[in-house]
């Protein structure tokens, strides 16, 4: 049934341009406040690629060096270098992926896969604090946050007290929770 002083030509019109403003692409979702402040990197052996994103193309997904991870992209304060250990955790707080070199930390990605992060690690500053910042970085582009982590292993007592760098990553969009010891706390 036509709408009064409509034409169908122009519901067409009409429904083209809520489209295009309500479509969404990889290539126009920022995963970081500023794109020339990104760096993409291999979610395995964590490699940093200097293949730049093409907005108009999809860019090459597997790494080149491992061919066993994702390229993905974060702020480039993010990532202490190459083969940092990190892990990577859904809004949930699911780890989906665990780095090479964050395998020595946290364990075996085979067993992470699914866990979840507080099963995993806790903060000094209150377990909330983790979870919040780890959970807002996997739901928009955050601003770099670092907090005090601590593991729950038995692991977790040699190693003392990790910096864990959380910001976000994608895509898809997560968290991306990089570590590096402290020497804080060690036994």
């Amino acid at each position: 049934m036509p709408v009064r002083g409509r034409r169908p030509a122009d519901f067409r019109v009409l429904i083209g341009e809520v489209t295009a403003l309500t479509r969404t692409e990889p290539s126009s979702t920022p995963t970081a406040p500023d794109r020339a402040d990104s760096i993409r990197f291999c979610s395995w052996c964590g490699e940093l690629s200097e293949q730049p994103r093409r907005p108009l193309h999809v860019p090459h997904r597997v790494c080149d060096s491992c061919e066993m991870g994702v390229l993905l992209s974060c702020r480039r304060d993010a990532l202490s270098g190459d083969a940092a250990a990190f892990l990577i955790c859904t809004y949930e707080l699911t780890v989906s992926a665990v780095s090479e070199a964050g395998e020595r930390i946290f364990g075996a990605q085979d067993r992470l896969a699914g866990a979840h992060l507080l099963d995993l690690a806790t903060c000094p500053l209150g377990d909330e604090q983790l979870a919040r910042h780890a959970a807002l970085a996997a739901q928009r582009a955050r601003e770099l946050v670092v907090v005090p982590m601590r593991l729950r292993s038995d692991e977790g007592a040699a190693l003392g007290t990790l910096a864990a760098r959380i910001a976000t990553c994608g895509p898809p969009r997560a968290a991306l929770v990089t570590v590096e010891p402290t020497g804080f706390g060690r036994r």
